[in-house]
């Protein structure tokens, strides 16, 4: 590149490497194909902007359909390729496959995992194609800090996926795949199957209704979890064998329930909450239904029985549901002045912007002048009933 006089016709004059890297970071500020594509552009520029940009580019790649193809070949070329030189795998850090489904055999996916796996820090696998065969491969992602499988069941039991990647130093959060407790016959949860440092775990979509499957689990989960994911549930059966659990899972401060597969079911929230007694923030789906509401808010509370719970976030469905006030699923008043009853730590709700109905706004301003008494006057700014556009426990 020339700087300086426009009419100057000698050799060129390179820019610094620190010019160069704040070009790039601006770049990268709108992370999405339209930056990805100047990046790319930038690499043509002269060797010593490829040899800046290329490290940019491959680190956290958009890889949407169309270039796929041209991806998996250039980072798996074969051993005397050429392009083999320039080792482009080594710069992936950041390998997300989930808005994929390629017809390939699974061999293709285990390949890309082992390209990058000196470097990699963040994996989602596609749906479909990954196997038994991805999981030597991201067992040796020593540097693997995010992991989710959840995109796809991949006929993989929860012990096999375990094993692969307990060693992992540095994993703290895990996706788990749809089917991977199977019927909870085969699962082990011996002391250590679980990633050391493990902070945020989402379990699968079908979860087990066997009382000691649940009391292995709370038992073997590590020290340093933290949050507790069930975004899509199959039922909400399983929760009712909480009732009787020896277990607690005392280091989750963050559970998230979604919705189940009918809408006629109703979850034993305080059972649930009676195993988790530190959490301060849930997450339940706007459309819950509370087993016995009319009395579950004169029940006793205490610390161990979500008495510390101060955040409720009340999410959207995963899948529209086509129903109730514009289209969308709408706040309960009465659900609202139930868990305002039930949690007396309780100082924010968040609920979706458009599931209030006008009628109802008077009631949700009284609610939220009881939360907001509740809160030390350093967080008055933050207590109180309020209305979000994208879901703030995503």
């Amino acid at each position: 590149m020339k700087i300086g006089n426009p009419h100057y016709r000698g050799d060129q004059v390179p820019l610094p490497v620190e010019v160069l890297e704040l070009i790039c970071h601006f770049i990268k500020e709108t992370h999405n194909a339209t930056s990805q594509s100047t990046l790319a552009a930038c690499t043509l520029v002269s060797k010593s902007w490829c040899s800046v940009y290329n490290r940019h580019l491959y680190e956290k790649p958009i890889i949407i359909p169309s270039a796929f193809e041209n991806f998996t070949r250039t980072i798996c070329t074969g051993v005397t390729a050429k392009a083999k030189r320039v080792r482009l795998e080594e710069f992936v850090k950041h390998l997300d496959l989930r808005g994929l489904a390629y017809e390939s055999s699974k061999s293709l996916t285990a390949r890309l995992i082992g390209r990058t796996s000196q470097s990699l820090e963040f994996f989602a696998a596609p749906a479909i194609t990954f196997g038994i065969s991805s999981l030597a491969p991201l067992s040796k992602a020593s540097r693997l800090r995010i992991l989710d499988l959840s995109q796809d069941g991949y006929r993989l039991s929860l012990n096999r996926i375990l094993n692969s990647i307990n060693h992992l130093e540095y994993l703290t959060d895990l996706k788990l795949p749809p089917d991977a407790a199977g019927d909870g016959s085969q699962c082990k949860f011996p002391q250590g199957c679980w990633p050391r440092h493990l902070k945020h775990l989402q379990l699968p979509l079908k979860m087990c209704k066997h009382i000691g499957w649940w009391d292995e689990l709370f038992e073997s989960l590590p020290a340093t979890l933290q949050t507790l994911l069930i975004p899509e549930c199959y039922s909400y059966i399983p929760f009712w064998a909480f009732k009787d659990l020896r277990g607690f899972a005392s280091s989750i401060k963050h559970l998230e329930i979604g919705k189940p597969s009918t809408d006629i079911e109703v979850l034993a929230l305080r059972h649930v909450i009676s195993r988790f007694p530190a959490i301060t923030s849930l997450t339940l789906p706007v459309t819950i239904s509370l087993e016995d509401e009319d009395n579950i808010e004169n029940l006793p509370m205490s610390p161990s029985n979500g008495g510390l719970v101060e955040v409720l976030n009340l999410a959207r469905p995963l899948v529209p549901l086509g129903f109730g006030f514009n289209g969308s699923p709408i706040v309960k008043t009465d659900l609202l002045r139930t868990m305002v009853s039930y949690f007396p730590s309780l100082q924010r709700v968040n609920v979706p912007n458009e599931s209030i109905k006008p009628a109802d706004e008077e009631e949700m301003a009284r609610l939220s002048e009881v939360l907001e008494a509740r809160a030390p006057i350093d967080k008055i700014h933050s207590a109180g009933i309020f209305t979000y556009a994208e879901d703030p426990s995503r």
